[in-house]
């Protein structure tokens, strides 16, 4: 494992400017991860978990549906069976820990004054990144294979090997051994942007600053290398589906015509799953279809933003200077998302899916805020020293969104020397991001619906007992009986964030030790319709979130849910569910909690000056609540939605 780095840093100033320029440049080896022998899916002899797969090859096949033992004596014991735990197949060690990355970034700055009264000055910045990195070369999970005396002679495999009288066999396996190494995945970005300002003295002791930014960012990611998982299944059973199926849709229907794949299995074109690389009868031609991939991605981004902001003071009162700053600024965005991938009704040379996305936004917002000292020294009020109040608000406008309009108000009370008190309220607003509301039905590069994964459904859901013919629920996904599909991406019907805040506190620097400053803060935030995608265990016990899951759906739930989405992968044979992991304003967060910080600096006579500091953070509560559900309390656990830290304690020394 090797890392370099280099870079340069030239400036120079002079009476009314001065430029710099700075470069940074590295390079960084990739990591292999059959370097590391800790680097393994299975943990338990450290302790841990085993997070080993049943993708192997060759591969694991159950008898007896996708929950039956496994039936290959590569993994099993004189018996000829094993059972579902632990897992024993690893490609973890196949695949890069850290991928090769090189980085070059380049910063330009300069300032000149013009006049006296008028500074211009700019900011240029580029960066470029480039990732490559070992990959695997993929897996599929639970599909069917077709020996003697199936239904459909066919979809006989010619390789097929199991128990006496196994008609079928329900197989997982990696390709890693059978095509060798070579998938890889090369990722990349660039950013730059130029930042223009200017800064003028006004009469009457006021000042205009203007501001603009130009900018734009490219990333992209290609996977090269990897299995066409609807070729690897047209040469196990015959069609591009995992359940086999002669009858299921290779892809949405388009005008109402339904394309469905299929092909009569020869020791030609059929695919080998049950012998090890050494004696394995897959043919060339088969190994070489089997790479007839393509996986790109690419987003492209834009920003122009300009901002003029005026402020100095209106008038005196007995306190002091009334103080005012008003402004305006303008946003635009743009977006376009790109990919191509493999289609699902075989190689990519004959079926594609690609998605050509475009967004853009532009937003303006007009601010304004003014500073009243209300009372002041020289008033002499007993135990008000000084008393100011700040009234500021916000107007923002979206053209795809719409307006709102957020004030904030605050206060900072004088009592006695040394300590100040103060608190704030206000509200806030954030916008759905671009890739999160999307276009036309909510249409994102992330859009698209596949096989769900694995969760369990508990008795308390609605309909629970009755579907699963229980009455202690069941589990859906995975390799359960209960097999159904995933939406995943933006939605179009997404509404605000929205947020309302108070914080009261003081500050304390006594006269009487010089050097000490005491602050302590309680604050309470509220947010309301967070976006985010729920998972589907918080959906399942949450009532709010009961809609996204559908059980025994309609061929017509089934089409409006799909509608305009691009299939991402093989689909059960029966959809006996849907769950939509589309984004959403899923849930409410009510938060309190202290701010703490205590600093001294003191002076010594020959062993220089000290600065001693601690500040903490102080979570009193942390209550989650899932679209009028229930509250809970999500403090010190995982986090709301597993992503924000809900530490109670906090803290630096």
């Amino acid at each position: 494992y090797k890392t370099g780095n280099v870079g340069f840093v030239f400036g120079h100033n002079w009476d009314s400017g001065q430029v710099l320029l700075a470069y940074g440049g590295s390079y960084r080896s990739e990591l292999k991860g059959d370097s590391r022998d800790y680097y393994k899916a299975d943990q338990r002899d450290r302790g841990g978990g085993n997070f080993a797969t049943f993708n192997c090859f060759p591969a694991a096949v159950r008898v007896g549906g996708a929950t039956g033992t496994i039936y290959q004596g590569t993994y099993t014991t004189g018996s000829g069976q094993a059972g579902n735990t632990p897992a024993f197949c690893d490609t973890t060690r196949v695949a890069d820990m850290l991928p090769q990355e090189v980085r070059n970034s380049v910063l330009a700055k300069i300032e000149q004054d013009v006049t006296e009264n008028l500074k211009l000055s700019a900011d240029l910045v580029f960066s470029e990144r480039v990732n490559k990195s070992r990959i695997s070369r993929g897996t599929l999970t639970n599909a069917t294979v077709f020996g003697p005396g199936a239904a459909n002679a066919s979809q006989i495999n010619p390789f097929f090997q199991g128990p006496a009288g196994a008609t079928s066999e329900i197989a997982s396996l990696n390709f890693d051994s059978l095509l060798g190494p070579g998938a890889m995945s090369k990722a990349g970005q660039k950013t730059s942007f130029v930042t223009i300002g200017a800064d003028y003295k006004l009469p009457a002791e006021w000042q205009a600053t203007f501001g603009a930014t130009f900018g734009g960012d490219n990333s992209y990611q290609n996977q090269t290398g990897q299995v066409c998982a609807p070729c690897a299944l047209l040469a196990m059973n015959g069609t591009v589906n995992a359940g086999g199926s002669l009858t299921a849709n290779a892809n949405p229907p388009v005008n109402g015509t339904v394309t469905t794949v299929t092909r009569a299995l020869t020791v030609d074109n059929a695919l080998d799953i049950w012998n090890g690389v050494g004696t394995n009868r897959t043919s060339a031609a088969v190994r070489q279809q089997l790479l007839d991939s393509i996986n790109f991605s690419e987003s492209k981004q834009t920003i122009k933003t300009a901002r003029l902001k005026l402020d100095g003071p209106l008038f005196t009162l007995p306190a002091g200077q009334v103080k005012a700053a008003v402004g305006a600024e303008a946003i635009a965005y743009d977006m376009r998302q790109v990919t191509t991938r493999t289609g699902n009704a075989g190689g990519a040379s004959v079926s594609t899916a690609a998605t050509n996305l475009f967004y853009n936004r532009t937003v303006y917002a007009y601010f304004g805020e003014v500073l009243v000292p209300v009372i002041g020294p020289d008033m002499n009020i007993p135990l008000v020293q000084r008393l100011d109040v700040s009234l500021a608000g916000r107007y923002d406008h979206y053209d795809d969104f719409g307006g709102t309009t957020n004030p904030k108000y605050a206060f900072t009370w004088q009592p006695l020397d040394g300590l100040r008190l103060r608190g704030s309220w206000g509200t806030s607003f954030t916008a759905p991001a671009l890739t999160s509301r999307g276009g036309f039905n909510g249409l994102t590069g992330e859009s698209n619906f596949t096989t769900s994964g694995q969760f369990n459904l508990p008795s308390s859901f609605p309909g629970a007992n009755a579907f699963c013919g229980t009455t202690t629920g069941c589990t859906l996904g995975g390799a359960s009986q209960f097999q159904g599909i995933q939406i995943n991406g933006g939605d179009d019907k997404l509404k605000a964030q929205t947020g309302e805040s108070h914080s009261f506190g003081f500050d304390y620097d006594p006269a009487w030790l010089g050097g000490l400053h005491v602050s302590v803060t309680y604050w309470n935030t509220d947010i309301n319709g967070a976006i985010t995608a729920p998972n589907s265990s918080a959906a399942v016990i949450s009532p709010g979130l009961y809609s996204r899951l559908t059980l025994n759906p309609t061929p017509a739930q089934i089409a409006a849910a799909t509608a305009g989405l691009p299939q991402s992968g093989a689909l059960p044979a029966n959809i006996s569910f849907i769950y939509s992991f589309r984004q959403g304003n899923a849930f409410d967060l009510r938060a309190t909690g202290l701010d703490y910080d205590v600093r001294y600096r003191f002076a010594t006579d020959n062993l220089g000056d000290f600065r001693l500091g601690f500040s903490a953070s102080q979570k009193l509560s942390f209550d989650q609540q899932f679209s009028g559900g229930v509250i809970f309390d999500r403090l010190n656990t995982a986090g709301v939605n597993t992503t924000f830290s809900s530490l109670e304690w906090t803290g630096r020394l």
